[in-house]
């Protein structure tokens, strides 16, 4: 890696330079690099501008080296390191020459510093250029300017929203917030960067201002109530960046850059910080091979085309995901009225896009002419990849699986969208078992990032390369886990969620178990998030498991006033666990026959989590995923356990697994058998071991 000067009649170009398979970031060995050559132009007369950009397609500075921030010892190494960046990015600021940066593609934390420190900023307007500060998304605030520099550019109340959510902007979204002053199309960037820089004194700028300090403080004010509200405090460095912006709002350059490199000192050391870096390592290898080492560098070919067999609520989303990335999709259904269900929910997840500004009409509009509907049983005959999303009943799926494949082209492949049934049972009849496997999908596709890929005994590898593509085109990150009842997530989250049902039966409050679990820092109660995916549904896996796994995950019995109220469905059908027909609130016709009981907090966590944990250890010994770091990743995706305990493994080992093992066998003798620590956790406890 290195930087590359080149000059044309006094009009300099800086050009990051590296191999192929790097991504340029800002090393300490790039960043000393980017300080020589600065010092050299600054002593440079003949200099008229200088433009900064990268050979990398689609990637201008990706950020700081996550590994170097991983390193950093102590608070005063932090602040050191920040104060090194500043230094640097501040002579880029002092340069007595207009300066550039020309981006194309990915400019996060520091390259998006970086751009901030030169004079202008112009882009291209591919789909793959996001400007973003995420650094509090790893523990950590914006070290090398950030905090400053960005107000300045586009006032307080925008910079606070991309700081303190960590979120990235487009390209369109950057130019009208004045982050960036140009667009262009990519192949037109570098040659008419040139011109650009001869119409600098023709460009008009918006000026922003942090305003007066009464509303400054306002504005902030009302930032640390919403991010309390969504964080519940659990996170520091949102907290800290708000409180460094707010105290360095209208002071010199010098003073803001010592408050900021100070704060991302006393943040880079934390554990929050360190926890959440571990996490980002463990994403990026789902991201590269999802757990299995036959996966690494997997170049697959990509189909053009998907069949998604079954327009319900899940087909539907399936269809959007597919879709929404530049594939031909169609559905396919027993009758029109299921097809248009279909294209309703593809509709819906468009308009969610749309006003969360992730979509615009016309891209409403070309996603929608991607997408056809035919309820012929050939009409899958020309797709590549075809997706089940049918009724999740063994039989049901295999009579359409046998049905379906002399339909559809003898080399596609095809995948089951189910929860947890066995894949190798739904492939018994299929004359081409190895190009069957379950891809199993999270509700609600738009939003949920995990996708479980779970070969069959038959299931080649040329099939399971294939998934694993697609789950990545679809920007989803896929999880290769063992076909095994429940498959990984289903498997540890529906034990949580029975147990939650158990101490309702026993008089504990629903509410007080939704509450106390959001308090540890889940998203949602156990409670609420079964009645927002549906108790039928719920039931169904539920029961599914109870009749492999015997005893200890038999469904509670509160479960049959669902079944003697058929229509309770939870939030569907406004009634569940709560009454949703006007305010939500307690469903009393569900609690009106238990006699409510005192409760201590402790005692609901600790039934919840230590089930949660105890399934989660079942799951490494029977290796239905491959070590922790993975099933922790998945917890965290596919259920939101909360990122800054970094997973319920991590968990495990900041209480101690011999306090586990002894407050399962307490429950165990006190409660139920169901609680038996796990072999798994008994050895570690005999043996002082950590699952980290």
């Amino acid at each position: 890696m290195s930087w590359r000067l080149d000059a044309t009649n006094g009009h300099y170009s800086l050009t990051y330079t590296c191999d192929a398979l790097s991504m340029p970031i800002l090393t300490t060995t790039a960043l000393q690099a980017l300080d020589t050559a600065l010092i050299e132009l600054s002593s440079n007369p003949d200099c008229l501008s200088l433009q900064i950009c990268s050979e990398k397609p689609h990637v201008f500075i990706a950020g700081a080296d996550i590994q170097e921030i991983a390193s950093i010892h102590d608070a005063q190494d932090g602040e050191k390191k920040a104060t090194m960046g500043q230094r640097i990015f501040n002579r880029l600021e002092d340069l007595p020459f207009p300066t550039v940066a020309v981006i194309d593609g990915a400019c996060l934390g520091g390259g998006l510093e970086l751009a901030l420190a030169c004079t202008y900023r112009i882009a291209s307007d591919h789909a793959k250029t996001q400007l973003g500060l995420p650094e509090t998304t790893l523990g950590i605030i914006p070290g090398f300017g950030g905090t400053y520099r960005l107000p300045k550019t586009i006032g307080l109340p925008a910079s606070l929203d991309m700081i303190l959510s960590g979120r990235s902007v487009s390209a369109n979204r950057a130019l009208k917030l004045g982050l960036v002053d140009q667009l262009e199309k990519p192949a037109f960037l570098h040659a008419t960067s040139a011109q650009f820089v001869q119409n600098i004194p023709k460009i008009t700028r918006r000026k922003h201002t942090a305003g007066f300090p009464g509303k400054s403080r306002f504005m902030t004010q009302i930032a640390k109530k919403s991010v309390l509200k969504k964080t519940n405090g659990h996170y520091p460095a949102p907290l800290m960046a708000l409180k460094t912006i707010q105290k360095t709002a209208f002071k010199p350059r010098a003073y803001a850059l010592k408050c900021e490199a100070h704060a991302f000192g006393v943040l880079v050391h934390t554990n929050a910080c360190k926890t959440l870096i571990d996490l980002y390592f463990s994403n990026e290898t789902l991201k590269r091979c999802g757990g299995d080492t036959r996966l690494e560098h997997t170049a697959s070919k990509l189909p053009k085309c998907v069949g998604v067999l079954g327009a319900g609520f899940m087909g539907g989303g399936i269809a959007f995901a597919c879709a929404k990335s530049g594939i031909s999709t169609r559905f396919q259904d027993l009758n029109w009225e299921a097809i248009l269900s279909g294209y309703k929910t593809v509709d819906t997840y468009c308009q969610q896009a749309i006003n969360r500004k992730k979509m615009t009409r016309h891209e409403h509009q070309t996603l929608l002419h991607r997408l056809s509907g035919n309820i012929s049983p050939t009409s899958l005959s020309k797709q590549s990849f075809v997706i089940e999303a049918i009724v999740e009943d063994l039989a049901i799926k295999q009579t359409v699986f046998q049905a379906i494949e002399p339909h559809i082209d003898p080399a596609a492949i095809l995948a089951s969208n189910t929860s947890g049934l066995s894949i190798d049972h739904m492939a018994n009849g299929l004359k081409h078992p190895e190009r069957f496997i379950g891809m199993h999908f999270f509700s609600p596709v738009n939003r949920m990032p995990l996708v479980e890929v779970i070969p069959g005994s038959a299931t080649n590898i040329e099939t399971l390369q294939a998934t694993f593509s697609l789950a990545k085109q679809l920007k989803k990150i896929p999880i290769v886990v063992k076909n095994s009842p429940g498959f990984l997530i289903n498997r540890i989250l529906i034990p949580y969620i029975n147990e939650a049902a158990h101490m309702v039966c026993e008089g504990y409050s629903i509410a007080a178990i939704d509450r106390i679990a959001t308090q540890f820092g889940m998203p949602v109660g156990p409670l609420t998030l079964v009645d927002e995916v549906g108790i039928d549904i719920g039931m169904k896996v539920a029961n599914q498991l109870g009749d492999h796994f015997g005893e200890r995950l038999r469904i509670s019995s509160l479960f049959e006033v669902f079944e003697q109220n058929p229509s309770w469905l939870g939030k569907k059908t406004g009634y569940g666990f709560y009454d949703y027909t006007s305010k939500k609130t307690v469903n009393k016709k569900l609690t009106n026959t238990v006699v409510p009981k005192a409760y201590a907090s402790t005692a609901i966590e600790d039934r919840l989590m230590l089930t949660l944990l105890n399934e989660a250890a079942r799951c490494l010994e029977e290796a239905v995923v491959s070590d922790p770091k993975l099933l922790d990743m998945g917890l965290i995706m596919g259920i939101g356990f909360p990122p800054f305990r970094g997973g319920i493994l991590r968990y495990a080992d900041a209480i101690g697994i011999d306090t586990v093992v002894n407050k399962l066998k307490a429950l165990a003798d006190t409660i139920h058998p169901r609680f038996s620590p796990s072999d798994l956790l008994v050895t570690m406890a005999a043996n002082n071991q950590r699952f980290y």
